[in-house]
């Protein structure tokens, strides 16, 4: 009889704690879903802002943030995300007639849920991409969105 009575605790034990494992699962996958939204927003309005400063200096790209503090009023971090989680890529090389080059890039990939490293990217047109690469390897998409030289 305790053994059944043993059997029985163990499974609702089981059972509660694989219920409280997925909710906190679930969780923490809902807040890792709503951080990549707020990234993919940040580096959004940071392309806009580029642009902004693009049609303001003759077609010339910003090469630092302080550069935009007009465009970004000011503000030091975008939908809850701070702006220095971003890069500039192709600084001082890229203006708006390279619309598929990269501008910005998240500095440090995040890994997602399911385990693989991903990073968010903005083109010069102002469009931002989430890029998760089967190998983890983010150099393929980087050199794909690069400035080419006249000289390659």
């Amino acid at each position: 009889m305790k053994t059944i009575k043993f059997l029985i605790f163990s499974a609702t034990v089981f059972f509660v704690a694989t219920k409280i494992f997925a909710q906190s699962s679930q969780q923490d996958r809902d807040a890792f879903l709503q951080n990549r939204i707020a990234t993919l927003d940040s580096v959004k309005t940071l392309g806009l802002s580029m642009k902004i400063y693009s049609a303001d200096h003759h077609g010339q790209y910003a090469t630092n943030f302080t550069q935009l503090t007009n465009e970004l009023a000011g503000a030091t971090s975008l939908h809850g995300i701070k702006i220095n989680t971003f890069e500039f890529m192709n600084a001082g090389v890229v203006d708006e007639t390279m619309p598929n080059t990269l501008i910005f890039r998240e500095i440090k990939p995040r890994k997602n849920p399911d385990g693989k490293l991903e990073r968010v990217y903005c083109l010069s047109d102002g469009t931002a991409y989430n890029i998760i690469p089967e190998d983890g390897n983010f150099e393929t998409y980087e050199k794909e969105h690069a400035v080419v030289s006249a000289k390659q």
